[in-house]
């Protein structure tokens, strides 16, 4: 049966140590197909019967193109490891794609903040913060600036050590590395200095990072990996929810902590920032064979001269 391939497929991808979120999507993909067949036996599942399938997914209106690709490359694993294991003697879901992706531009995919938003959300931070009892936690504040002015993925700002803050080439930096077994990065990418906008020293960022080595502390912030994968960003990534319901920002489509990210890489991209420096600034991988295999690394007085070109008075 289905069901028992799917239980120890699932069983078999658990043990190789991949982790558990994405073993979940696995399994709630292809049990969404489990479900469909209706008990159909793995050796009875035709190219036909598969097709069907994929031409029902394909008219989902609440999936993204994204989404069902990925639902048939579940699919299309599943099956694989079974002809591996005899169950079947062949993949029917071999050939099948999500047909021609939808044009939509890369800038159109992601949300970034604007002004009003940004003056609304730093508004109701800043009264948590004055207010008496359960106040705002220190990092809900400044790992949105951070995001915002920065470029910090969420994960990357809350795993920051006061190490991480120091003066290259003269100039206050964050030095964005994995250097302890304790910190985690995305992507070899990820590992950058990027020069502290005149905004984060206005906020007296270098302050509060003093203040935490007067007080001997390692980590920036207290927050520390939770979830079923560990992840820095969890715990900030759920209060920030509530945050934006308490500032009054609802609604489907509104901007997420992400979101100051890509205000940030959207802000240098509007200042006609090479992208080359953008991609340094980021933590993105450079385009193009000339900056991406040749490329030195950008002075840090550029990359400062730069990230100044973000506007000081969006917070």
């Amino acid at each position: 049966m289905l069901t028992h391939a799917l239980a120890r497929f699932i069983e078999t991808k658990t043990s190789e140590g991949i982790q558990h979120r994405s073993v979940g999507q696995l399994q709630l993909r292809i049990n969404a197909f489990v479900t469909w067949a209706k008990g159909v036996k793995i050796d009875e599942v035709t190219p036909a019967l598969a097709q069907e399938y994929r031409n029902i997914l394909l008219r989902k209106t609440n999936l993204s193109f994204k989404t069902k690709g990925d639902y048939l490359a579940a699919l299309k694993q599943f099956f694989r490891w079974c002809v591996a294991l005899d169950y079947c003697s062949r993949n029917p879901f071999d050939g099948l794609t999500a047909g021609k992706k939808p044009h939509k531009r890369a800038d159109e995919e992601r949300v970034r903040w604007h002004r009003p938003q940004l003056a609304q959300l730093f508004a109701s931070l800043r009264s948590k913060q004055s207010q008496k009892g359960k106040k705002l936690r220190v990092q809900d504040w400044w790992v949105p600036l951070l995001c915002l002015y920065a470029g910090l993925r969420p994960s990357e700002a809350c795993q920051l050590k006061t190490q991480n803050i120091k003066q290259v080439e003269g100039i206050w930096c964050l030095v964005v590395d994995a250097g302890e077994a304790d910190q985690q990065l995305k992507t070899v990418n990820a590992y950058r200095t990027v020069p502290l906008h005149s905004a984060l020293i206005g906020h007296q960022f270098l302050d509060y990072v003093e203040s935490r080595r007067s007080q001997g502390k390692v980590f920036l912030f207290d927050d520390q990996p939770s979830g079923k994968d560990d992840d820095w960003a969890h715990n900030i990534t759920c209060r920030f929810q509530r945050h934006l319901n308490d500032a009054g920002i609802v609604g489907q489509g509104r901007p997420t902590i992400y979101g100051m990210r890509h205000t940030f890489i959207d802000e240098l991209q509007q200042a006609d920032v090479a992208e080359h420096i953008v991609a340094e600034l980021a933590g993105h991988s450079k385009t193009g064979i000339t900056f991406g295999r040749y490329g030195k690394r950008v002075s840090v007085s550029l990359l400062k001269e730069k990230i100044e070109l973000i506007p000081r008075d969006l917070v």
